[in-house]
């Protein structure tokens, strides 16, 4: 039967899967540029490497990973994803508080994920992050373009020294609080600032 629920995709993962994946990874961080890990249960219904509801201590490294789904994963004691860029990933609902999620992200999905005091680097293309929770996240320099972020909690946020924010949408976003300072908006309207700081940001028609 194939796996549904949350909890489900949780338990199919035995100690040897895990180890094996972690394995796999440890092995990649040595080649820049490897693929991603194979998975005991093949692929998802969407044709994407299943690593769905893993629970990873091992990071993400020096990687280019292309059609993963890593929905309902955690990262923990140390996993992160690390300098490498991941392309056509889903990656929704997936537990990624505190730890590094950075380099190049490339049409990937971020719905409902936990990435609260994640620290977010490098640059995100087309990426959906509807219904995230993005609450004390920091940022620095940081690049989106065409993201969504369309429901997302972004409370307390550090986004600073010059993060671009080209041509996104911040629909249902009910505020964003924090500190934005130095950021560029480009074509779109970011949503309530009030109680955010906003020292040299700029507005642009793009």
């Amino acid at each position: 039967m194939t796996p549904q629920t949350k909890r489900q995709l949780r338990d199919r993962w035995t100690p040897e899967h895990t180890a094996s994946i972690e394995r796999e990874l440890v092995l990649a961080a040595r080649r820049p540029g490897a693929s991603a890990p194979t998975s005991p249960f093949g692929t998802t219904g969407g044709g994407r490497i299943d690593l769905r509801g893993i629970r990873l201590t091992t990071p993400i490294r020096w990687q280019h990973a292309i059609g993963v789904d890593l929905s309902d994963a955690v990262f923990a004691d140390g996993a992160s994803v690390n300098e490498s860029e991941l392309e056509d990933c889903v990656l929704d609902r997936i537990d990624m508080r505190g730890v590094f999620v950075r380099r190049r992200f490339v049409d990937c999905s971020f719905a409902g994920a936990k990435l609260s005091g994640a620290r977010l680097g490098g640059t995100f293309i087309g990426c959906d992050f509807s219904g995230a929770t993005l609450s004390r996240s920091v940022a620095s320099g940081v690049r989106f373009e065409r993201c969504t972020f369309t429901g997302a909690t972004l409370r307390a946020v550090q986004w600073t020294s010059r993060c671009v924010f080209d041509h996104c949408v911040f629909d249902g976003v009910a505020a964003l609080t924090g500190s934005v300072a130095g950021g560029v908006f480009i074509g779109a309207t970011p949503p309530e600032l009030d109680g955010c700081i906003v020292d040299h940001v700029r507005f642009e028609a793009g």
